[in-house]
């Protein structure tokens, strides 16, 4: 009972707003109805922190939170340009992930509609955490929402991409941009670490994976920010997990393609190979990237690395045979193939 008593007085409040179009009556100078929108949403918002999606507690406030979120996506259908009451509904949504749990599968497709409309670069951040949640939370579940939203919302980043490669370095919108990359590709490492990488190439989405594939590699080359190139290559070592050596196309790409890059971004100069991180993650990675390569693809790959690939970059017969050592050796040793290559780096930058 005190759920309907603290719950109710809000609800009401709130629809008889919606349902009288009161919010009609604000002006830019004196919004009251829409602030009052804002403050009902965030006091549900508040109220919602003590539930979770137990038994116990859903049937008793499944029922009030329910109804709040089907008013407060009237609200956003009514007003899908005020960026506050958007910033409020986005959070109450996180809470009813926790609150509804499965119950809200319902609602995502009215959900992603409304805040796909109109969206701003934070927009647009704030629902790729919102998806992060989803695809964290419950996984392979919404396998299916998951790819029918792909396709719109990679489109839309791609755009903002597109359209923002001349802005100011370090001004705002600059850091707004490499912002959306980060999320990006942390959005496309959760769908690949929560057994979802089956979307990027369902027949809803495979038009648009070599763009996304090349997202990867531009990522695996973005130097200015070394989370941007470990989750790129993090998320190609997964794919080359799932679909490497069994895939005979996927498999062409990341031999002619991957495995140059992957020797070809710690042969820049820009690679710093004095920063710690950049050698004890980032080079790991790359490294372990390798050795799955080779668990993938076996001797043909080896005899590929030994015989064509290496001499390719000028590298010296003592390099090659005890890289291809380490790489063949068990137990995998990715840190020892770091080191070896570290070495010779430094030995080839001090005699440049």
């Amino acid at each position: 009972h005190y759920i309907e008593t603290l719950l109710k007085p809000l609800i009401d409040q709130m629809q008889q707003i919606i349902t009288q179009e009161l919010y009609k009556q604000d002006t830019p100078e004196k919004p009251r109805f829409t602030n009052w929108l804002c403050d009902l949403i965030q006091a549900i918002g508040t109220f919602s922190k003590g539930f979770s999606a137990s038994p116990e507690k859903f049937s008793t406030s499944s029922k009030h939170f329910t109804v709040s979120l089907q008013l407060i996506l009237n609200v956003l259908h009514a007003l899908p340009n005020h960026p506050l009451l958007k910033s409020k509904a986005m959070t109450f949504m996180h809470r009813m992930m926790q609150c509804l749990g499965s119950a809200i599968f319902s609602y995502l497709p009215t959900i992603i509609s409304v805040f796909m409309v109109d969206c701003g670069v934070p927009d647009l951040i704030s629902f790729i955490i919102l998806i992060n949640q989803l695809l964290s939370t419950f996984k392979e579940k919404v396998g299916d929402v998951m790819d029918k939203l792909l396709l719109p919302l990679i489109t839309q980043i791609f755009q903002i991409f597109t359209v923002t490669k001349s802005l100011t370095p370090n001004s705002e919108e600059d850091r707004e941009i490499l912002d959306l990359k980060r999320y990006y590709y942390q959005l496309l490492n959760t769908i690949v670490t929560h057994n979802l990488a089956s979307v990027l190439i369902s027949p809803t989405n495979v038009g648009q994976f070599n763009e996304v594939l090349q997202t990867l590699l531009d990522g695996c080359r973005y130097y200015e920010d070394p989370i941007i190139q470990k989750l790129s290559f993090g998320i190609l070592r997964r794919l080359v997990l799932l679909w490497g050596g069994t895939n005979i196309q996927f498999t062409k790409f990341v031999v002619d393609v991957v495995v140059r890059v992957a020797f070809e971004v710690p042969w820049n100069t820009r690679f710093n190979l004095s920063d710690g991180s950049t050698l004890n993650i980032l080079l790991v990675e790359i490294c372990i990237l390798i050795i799955d390569i080779y668990t993938k693809c076996g001797t043909p790959f080896c005899d590929y690395l030994r015989n064509n690939f290496l001499p390719s970059l000028n590298c010296s017969q003592d390099f090659i045979n005890g890289y291809m050592t380490i790489l063949v050796g068990q137990p995998k040793a990715p840190r020892l193939l770091r080191d070896h290559l570290k070495t010779y780096l430094q030995q080839i930058r001090g005699n440049t």
